[in-house]
This record gives structure tokens, sequence and C-alpha cells, in this order.
């Protein structure tokens, strides 16, 4: 399945998951560049159940996925993790692709405030490594909108069911690549000298890597 089919079906699957919810705009949408938000922005969720969005998201690309046949929903009681994050966790979805060598997605639903249902932390392969937490904090000094984070959910699903998923490890260390395969798009945590994040990414050897192939490849 190529992207522009999957996201035409994804849109329409979102359509039914996502009624009664609403995507919200930037709220620091016009304002000078680096103008910081209020103090009180930092402590404060005023509306944290907007964040069930994404789970709505995420059900859209459960249902186009399996209905692809490219797929199947499992236990998510028996998911196992290397890194699960300290969240409260309200829910736990498991989706394991039909092609052989292809990386199974664990979804953990995570509570925001008093919504139970509210984040998202996603997770690549069997025991999972934690690839996502979405939002990464929640307070309203970090909101961007709903565009990013949904962007960041397809984006993470996306390059695991094509294929160009790869995680490189190594203690504290991490470069990922959720993109478009060739597209050079990393992200890094830890220290790195320049390069350093490329070499990993073209020279794994000794370290942990974490990559499977496409969902479609049967």
């Amino acid at each position: 399945m190529d992207r522009d089919a999957l996201d035409a079906a994804l849109d329409e699957a979102f359509a039914t998951t996502a009624q009664g919810l609403s995507a919200w705009p930037d709220p620091r949408a016009g304002w000078e560049p680096g103008r910081a938000p209020p103090q009180e922005w930092y402590s404060r969720v005023l509306d944290p159940g907007r964040y069930r969005l994404l789970g709505a998201r995420w059900a859209a690309w459960v249902t186009v996925l399996v209905d692809a046949g490219l797929a199947q929903p499992a236990d998510g009681s028996a998911a196992r993790w290397q890194d699960l994050l300290p969240v409260v966790v309200t829910g736990t979805d498991r989706l394991v692709p039909t092609a052989p060598g292809a990386l199974p997605l664990v979804v953990v639903h995570t509570q925001i405030e008093d919504v139970s249902d509210a984040g998202l932390v996603v997770g690549v392969g069997d025991p999972a490594w934690t690839v996502a937490c979405i939002p990464c904090c929640g307070c309203d000094a970090c909101d961007d909108g709903s565009e990013p984070l949904l962007e960041q959910l397809d984006d993470t699903v996306w390059g695991v069911v094509s294929g160009a998923f790869r995680l490189v490890r190594d203690g504290d260390r991490r470069v990922m690549t959720v993109g478009a395969s060739g597209d050079g798009r990393w992200s890094a945590e830890g220290p790195f000298a320049q390069g350093e994040p490329d070499r990993w990414l073209a020279d794994p050897r000794g370290r942990t890597l974490v990559e499977g192939a496409a969902w479609d490849a049967l």
C-alpha cells in the first residue's frame, strides 16, 4: 500500500473514529518570534480531553491496517517493554504485522490530568522500545496545536509500516529515523559529535539495532 492510498483510507476511518472530537490550533499562532508563554501556562492543562484526538487517530490506523490485511490486533496485556516511561497506563494495544520480519507496534494509552485516555506512548518491537510519547508534556505552554501531534503519530506509524524505521542504541544514546527511506531525517538523544548520528545509522555494528521489513512485504 502506498502512502497516498493509505492516507485516503486513514482520513476516511478518522472521520468515524474522531466523531465528537475536534482539532485545535496553535494557541501561540501569530505571536512575535521568541515570545515566551505566561509562566502559569507551564503548570496548567485547561483541556486535557482534547488529546483524546490522538487515540482516535491511532484507532483509525488500526482500522486501516487490519482491513488491508497487513496486521492483526493482539492481546495488549501481554506486551513486553524494554523501556516503558513512568506514565499512568490506562490501556495497551498491540498490532502484529502479517509480513515476516516486520516489527509489531505497541501503543499505551495514558492519563493526562483526569482524562484516562488522553496521551499515547508508541513502542516498536517485542519487547518494545519506546519511540514516541505524544504529547511529550501536555501542559498549555508546550501546546503547539493538534496538527504537529497528529503528524508525529502518522510519521512514526508510517515509518514502521513502510519499513523505513531504524533505531540504533548504545546505552543512553540513540539515533532513530522514521521518515521515508532515504530522506535523511533522523532524531538523536544523548551527546553526539558532528556527523556521528549519520555514521551510526550507516554502520550500527556493536550497538543495538531495531529495524524490520515493510508490513506489505508479502
